[in-house]
């Protein structure tokens, strides 16, 4: 198969939309038609990079994968791979001549696929019955290593299943790139997999949860595969989630995260450990910096060439940053300073240079360059360059006190074309996790609810998004602040932020409207029973009655409630931090919007909110959508769920 010969400037790599957008403003037709990076990689010589680009099809409402290389001597870039395929997860060989891919081109499914650097002689070199959930190069370019999910048999048939949980189904195997032989590392299935080749290629470092499921995650071990004589080792085992190894260049070190020995999930810090495997001496590098929940990174761990340090992106609430650890001198330095986020972290193993990706609020992800001796990033792509001509809303970052005098900050969006003699009403956002949050990075479709701040600041709102306590990215005590509180804490900090919002004359303090997904949706359910301040409000998959949510996300509920509903000690905070409790002070209208098949928050907390709305004649209107989960899928169910949103809060307050 011959390459698509498409070849742009390198300052000039465009993905032309078929919508024009000269002078318009920000809208759902304008988002649906981004192109989005997807997967990158530089290659070991640091003289090409490979990056997939997800390209939706407007006709068909599915997104099509292509493949490109951008050659960084010739400021070229060449197009790889058709739009008949979905292309994705490109990797570069050792030695830059080829390049491996994920591809659904045969009836095999979604398979590893191989053709050379210039787009020629592609052909399938995998035949795994199941999901491929990733892959890697050996160093000496002789095989992959791969991580696949087994298929589970088919059960739907019988009379009764039972319900055992998420059992561990991954499997480790390599390809041999001579003759197409899998090679199986173990027998039994495990759960969380993670890999990471020697330079040598003559052995493997893994990490394996000790349980399936979610949480499972956060108790993980690392151990090393001898591939010439099978046998397995144990290399860190301790307290605590130790994941996703990755060997120094030299071979004698092992970088890896972990959150440093401590047992727990969501709550602790998590960040970079390095295990020197020569002493089996552990360095918990990044403890010292108090950042790095589940939610907020690090991710994208990458070494310097020259063994010296290692480089990983990490949330700092507002942005996510590029984080340098320094072996030598045990410190972190932080290479970003902007309003900026950073992303994709690739660095060549055999020059010091890096390649990133970067967005901020009002841009999506760009590709840059940078030499790791002067750090000096320089923009190599034009994605979506029409989208430069939209009209779009503004972020401006706010700070102000709580209640109790704590700093909490956030962002404030404003329309296009604002105007500061004018007033707006505001619309509060509450983010989910609820140690996520929300910063300078662009707000992508990769995980949709139609509480879309950018669109309906579009239309005439300012819109307000604090990060409250129990966010992601601002330290441990911050995120775990709200620990048997869910609903006062936070809840003080948004109030206070509009109340502070209130001084500023653009604001009308009289057209205040709240909404919220997930557990901003439960917030959300919460401050409309402890205020009469919001004109409007929407709930989206959000929580009414926290001991029948138990049955959603135990461990979650007894990490943060320290023990289940019916346990005498702490039944009282779950029934105090249920919005349930306090219904009977609700006057606000509210808008329920939840997917039927959501399996982190049941549609029966959206039903029961409705019922109390019923008994207590509050206008309301549940909206219920067959066939969506916790995130919401497909242009026409993303499209109406949010007219409807944007429909009822007009209804409300202009």
């Amino acid at each position: 198969m011959k390459a698509m010969k498409t070849i742009v400037s390198i300052f000039m790599i465009t993905v032309a939309s078929k919508i024009s957008f000269s002078q318009e403003k920000l809208s759902f037709d304008s988002l649906k038609s981004l192109s989005t990076l997807g997967s990158l990689d530089l290659n070991d010589q640091g003289t090409e990079i490979l990056y997939t680009l997800n390209t939706p099809d407007l006709n068909t409402e599915r997104s099509k994968s292509t493949i490109w290389k951008v050659n960084l001597a010739d400021s070229n870039a060449i197009k790889l791979s058709n739009d008949n395929n979905f292309d994705h997860s490109a990797k570069w060989s050792p030695d830059g001549e080829l390049v491996a891919f994920l591809s659904n081109r045969s009836d095999n499914g979604m398979q590893i696929w191989l053709m050379n650097n210039n787009g020629e002689d592609v052909r399938e070199i995998s035949n795994i019955e199941g999901s491929i959930l990733l892959f890697d190069w050996s160093p000496d370019g002789t095989k992959l290593g791969v991580i696949y999910r087994k298929r589970r048999e088919d059960n739907s048939g019988q009379v009764a299943q039972l319900v055992e949980g998420q059992m561990p189904n991954e499997l480790l195997a390599l390809i041999s790139l001579d003759n197409g032989e899998t090679r199986l590392l173990f027998d039994e299935p495990k759960a969380g997999l993670s890999f990471s080749w020697s330079p040598s290629s003559s052995e493997i470092a893994f990490s394996e949860q000790k349980k399936g499921g979610f949480y499972g995650g956060f108790e993980s071990d690392i151990f090393l595969i001898d591939l010439n004589s099978s046998s397995i080792n144990s290399l860190v085992k301790r307290p605590g989630m130790d994941r996703n190894p990755l060997f120094s260049p030299s071979g004698n070190k092992l970088a890896f995260l972990s959150n440093y020995g401590t047992p727990g999930g969501l709550l602790p810090n998590i960040g970079v450990s390095i295990i020197d495997l020569r002493t089996k001496s552990i360095n918990d590098i990044g403890k010292q910096l108090d950042k790095g929940g589940f939610f907020e990174g690090p991710v994208g761990i990458q070494w310097h060439p020259e063994n010296k340090s290692v480089f990983y992106n990490v949330s700092f609430g507002l942005t996510v940053k590029i984080v340098e650890a320094e072996l030598a001198s045990n410190k972190l330095n932080v290479l970003t300073k902007n309003e900026k986020s950073f992303g994709r972290i690739r660095i060549a193993k055999k020059v010091n240079k890096i390649a990133f990706t970067s967005s901020d609020y009002s841009n999506p992800d760009q590709i840059y360059i940078s030499s790791l001796d002067n750090f000096h990033p320089q923009q190599i792509s034009n994605f979506n360059a029409e989208f430069k001509r939209i009209i779009k809303p503004t972020a401006e970052a706010i700070f102000w006190q709580s209640k109790d005098g704590t700093e909490i900050s956030g962002l404030l969006v404003k329309p296009p074309n604002f105007d500061d003699t004018k007033t707006y009403p505001l619309l509060t956002y509450l983010h989910g996790g609820p140690s996520s949050s929300i910063g300078f990075t662009f707000p992508t479709f990769d995980f949709y609810n139609p509480l879309r701040d950018d669109l309906l600041a579009s239309n005439g709102h300012i819109v307000f998004i604090p990060n409250f306590r129990g966010s992601g990215g601002f330290g441990y005590n911050f995120r775990s602040a709200i620990k048997s509180n869910w609903g006062d804490l936070p809840l003080s900090d948004v109030l206070s932020g509009i109340e502070k919002l209130k001084e500023r004359n653009y604001i009308d303090g009289n057209a205040l409207g709240l909404m919220g997904w997930s557990f901003g949706g439960y917030l959300t359910a919460y401050a409309i029973t402890q205020t009469s301040i919001f004109k409007v409000a929407v709930m989206g998959a959000g929580i009414m009655d926290l001991r029948s949510h138990f049955t959603m996300l135990p461990e979650q509920m007894i990490e943060y409630f320290d023990g289940p509903p019916w346990d005498d000690k702490v039944q009282g905070s779950y029934i105090r931090n249920s919005p349930l409790t306090h219904s009977e002070n609700i006057k606000t209208p509210v808008l329920i919007i939840h997917g039927e098949n959501d399996t982190a928050v049941s549609i029966d907390q959206g039903a029961l909110l409705k019922s109390v709305l019923t008994e207590l004649n509050i206008p309301h209107e549940f909206a219920r959508y067959p066939d969506q989960g916790h995130s919401f899928f497909g242009d026409e169910v993303r499209q109406e769920s949010y007219s409807r949103v944007l429909n009822w809060i007009n209804k409300w307050i202009k």
